[in-house]
């Protein structure tokens, strides 16, 4: 399920007793989440051959196709998907919605390796609300993503 995000935010510095935060329009008149919001989350954890770095060295290509961001360590890695920027000016027409998927790869029994995925949505700071179709738009990518991560 992919579609518009939609989002109300707060310029940075704006002092709280004069707020006129920017907001961006509900076209489907949904419920509106407001207050502090909770990043979105999933998590995933599966097992693969070889070792921990062939596995995230698997990952990494995966990624590189996708066009993501790449923070690794030793036996982690960090990806992110997505563009706040973008997502805060374009908002509703963008399917670029910023969420980062953090990868630790453990060695198991029998030369396996152990992988654990934990995903969360990530639109960056003073979103003060977030219509109920973005958390469903943001749980599908979401879903999405642990699923071919899965797969490979």
């Amino acid at each position: 399920m992919r579609g518009p995000i939609q989002y109300l935010f707060l310029p940075q510095g704006t002092d709280t007793g004069s707020v006129y935060g920017i907001g961006l329009t509900c076209l489907d008149n949904l419920r509106l989440e407001c207050g502090v919001i909770e990043p979105v989350r999933g998590s995933a954890s599966w097992t693969r051959s070889g070792s921990p770095k062939d596995a995230l060295s698997a990952l990494e290509s995966y990624a590189r196709t996708r066009k993501v961001r790449i923070k690794k360590s030793d036996n982690q890695m960090t990806l992110f998907f997505g563009n706040k920027l973008i997502a805060r000016f374009i908002g509703a027409a963008t399917t670029r919605i910023p969420y980062t998927v953090r990868i630790s790869a453990a060695e198991g029994p029998d030369s396996a390796t152990r992988l654990t995925a934990e995903a969360y949505s990530d639109p960056g700071p003073f979103i003060i609300a977030r219509p109920e179709s973005s958390t469903r738009i943001y749980e599908g990518y979401i879903t999405e993503t642990l699923s071919d991560l899965k797969q490979l």
